[in-house]
């Protein structure tokens, strides 16, 4: 499609897994094409402040689609939240668990969890970490489910 001069491209939304990220969405803004990640934005920060920056220079827009910030349930909780309606949280549980691979726990599931506890509560500190629930997936692959 980016090598098809008939093609009008706009923007591009990018879904792939989420060490591609990076990759695909500099060869896309280095065309000057508006870019649309699904989420993680990428692996490293690193990677995340070199995209900012690489579309800043090119004066391109570079998103992150997380549906659920936008969700009309969320947005009332944080209405609520903001006009005083109930008071501030002053503690948060989440239970992490999937099934593909223990290393992507945090890029699969993670952002769906904390993003809404950063937007409503802003930074934080993650005092600790517990691992529990193992199993031995195929190919004698580790993976907790907690």
């Amino acid at each position: 499609m980016l090598e098809d001069g008939e093609l009008a491209l706009d923007a591009v939304h990018v879904l792939l897994p989420p060490d591609l990220h990076a990759r695909a969405a500099s060869a896309l803004i280095e065309r000057s094409l508006h870019v649309l990640l699904e989420k993680p934005m990428a692996i490293t920060a690193k990677e995340c402040s070199e995209m900012i920056e690489q579309a800043a220079a090119r004066g391109v827009m570079i998103g992150v689609n997380h549906n659920f910030l936008f969700a009309p349930t969320y947005e009332n909780l944080k209405d609520d939240l903001k006009s005083g309606k109930i008071g501030r949280p002053d503690h948060v549980t989440i239970t992490l668990w999937m099934l593909r691979d223990p290393r992507n726990i945090i890029l699969e599931i993670g952002p769906h969890c904390l993003a809404p506890i950063l937007d409503l509560v802003g930074p934080l500190e993650i005092s600790a970490v517990q691992a529990s629930n193992r199993v031995m997936l195929q190919g004698d692959q580790e993976f907790y489910r907690r």
